[in-house]
């Protein structure tokens, strides 16, 4: 802060202590000139050729050779000509403020000034500057926020929408390939399908799977063209063209499965020489199931811990009497194998014991939930139990899924420490039915990734060069003086008015 008092109208220390308490959001150097006498021509010369004639010129001029200048960065010169009746303020390029806020320092000022009020009018504008200055910065903090929230924004919304083509051209790539590999096996599904008894239920069905494959096959070209016929260019990257895209693959995905369960069925029933893979994959299901009551079993156990002993009793009884019957099962699934391997059970009788279990399981589960709910579990137990347990095993059973809802059979099993896998997809007793997924809405909408993108560079833009662009009739950029009028003048990098 420092105080020119020229034209000697200022009493300079005082006013230099009030100037410097102002609270300011960025570092500047506020210079109060004062000018003695009459004025010759503008404020705004005036101040330019003062700044000239100071021992050194760098203390307020940026850079005083060649002529015009500007003044250095950091500088906010508050000057006022008492005998010429003029006030301007000045400012350095880094620090330029809008021409309505040079206007309303100036007029901050002229009522004291015209009272001859020097000192109370000097406060007066750089208070006034003070604010302009401090709502200047948290304007430009307000712009570069929106700016950038428009950015990460726009920035989420372009990974989304490439996201969403992706899936979609992945989604139908693999649809191909399933596709692609019943092509190649068409003709050897139907020689499998020749070779199907049907004799048994078993076989009746595979039979009917096996039509309905063939059905399904017949039609999937159309279905290709009504599913992701109607789609290109930027339409790819649609959300509905991703969701179209999945329920196609899974289209495709259910016609591959259908195709690859009537072999097994074949392979199975007549006791080809693969049937065992086919049998371990069939007894999955029931691995599966003995699993999930047997974690069934053991929620309620630890849910029901806080109980009586003599409320627990009933259901310890119940636990340890499945215990064994799940390990019954387990040794009759062993001896299964060795049945089939002599002739002594068939393929279809096999597979009757499996569905048995199976409903036997089912049966045991709501016994033992039944058996939870007897021996009165806290209020939150049983919603754990129905949320964690109960529901997941009932919807394995009542729910039976098509692939958009893949969950209610993973695939894998671990029973008393033994692991193991299989493909639900493909068993010969069904774990899904196939129900024909519909496709999304194809619509095309030209140009849309265009405009959207357009739409936010533009506001981005805009943003950005309402901070840094210079506007001739609403700011100034330090870069020359012009001339005045009578009323007033301006400079690229200040401006005065008449009071």
């Amino acid at each position: 802060m420092e105080v020119r008092d020229e034209a000697g109208v200022l009493l300079g220390k005082p006013l230099v202590k009030e100037i410097e308490g102002l609270t300011l959001d960025k570092r500047v150097d506020i210079v109060v000139l004062t000018l003695p006498g009459p004025l010759s021509g503008s404020l705004d010369g005036a101040v330019l050729d003062y700044a000239h004639r100071q021992p050194d010129p760098t203390a307020l001029l940026e850079n005083p050779v060649p002529y015009p200048e500007r003044f250095r960065d950091g500088l906010v010169i508050l000057a006022v000509s008492p005998e010429g009746r003029k006030v301007g303020c000045y400012f350095g390029e880094d620090v330029q403020l809008s021409m309505d806020d040079q206007k309303d320092i100036q007029n901050a000022a002229k009522d004291q000034f015209r009272r001859s009020d020097w000192r109370g009018g000097v406060l007066s504008m750089a208070r006034e500057y003070a604010d302009a200055a401090n709502s200047g910065a948290w304007e430009t903090i307000g712009m570069f926020a929106l700016a950038g929230a428009v950015s990460i924004g726009g920035a989420v919304w372009l990974f989304l929408y490439f996201r969403s083509g992706l899936k979609a051209f992945k989604n139908v790539r693999a649809a191909r390939d399933y596709y692609s590999r019943v092509v190649r096996d068409y003709d050897s599904i139907g020689r499998y399908a020749d070779l199907i008894p049907e004799d048994s239920s078993y076989g009746a069905e595979a039979i009917a799977r096996y039509r309905a494959f063939c059905k399904e096959y017949a039609r999937f070209p159309r279905i290709a063209e009504d599913f992701v016929g109607g789609f290109s260019g930027p339409d790819w990257f649609r959300k509905c063209a991703a969701t179209s895209a999945k329920a196609f693959r899974k289209r495709a995905f259910a016609l591959d499965s259908q195709g690859r369960a009537v072999v097994k069925a074949a392979e199975l029933l007549t006791m080809s020489p693969g049937w065992k893979d086919i049998w371990t994959n069939e007894v999955g299901r029931v691995m599966e199931d003995a699993e999930r009551i047997l974690r069934l079993r053991e929620s309620i156990g630890r849910l029901s811990y806080s109980e009586p002993h003599s409320v627990r009793a009933p259901f310890f009884e119940d636990a340890q009497e499945l215990d064994a019957w799940v390990s019954v099962r387990l040794a009759r699934l062993e001896a299964l194998v060795l049945e089939l391997e002599t002739g002594e059970t068939g393929p279809s009788d096999a597979l009757e014991e499996l569905d048995r279990m199976s409903d036997e399981i089912h049966d045991r589960a709501e016994r033992l939930i039944r058996a939870a709910f007897r021996i009165g579990l806290s209020r939150r137990g049983n919603r754990i139990l129905e949320r964690e347990e109960g529901d997941l095993f009932r919807e394995s059973y009542e729910q039976e899924s098509s692939p958009s809802n893949e969950e209610s059979y993973s695939g894998s099993w671990k029973v008393n420490g033994v692991s193991g896998s299989y493909n639900p997809y493909t068993t010969i007793r069904p774990a899904f039915d196939f129900p024909p997924p519909r496709p999304s809405n194809v619509g095309k909408t030209p140009l849309t990734f265009a405009l959207i993108l357009g739409a936010i560079l533009t506001v981005v833009v805009r943003i950005v060069k309402a901070v840094f662009d210079d506007d001739s009739s609403d700011s100034s950029s330090g870069s020359s003086f012009s001339g005045s009028s009578s009323s007033g003048s301006s400079s690229s990098s200040g401006s005065s008015s008449s009071f």
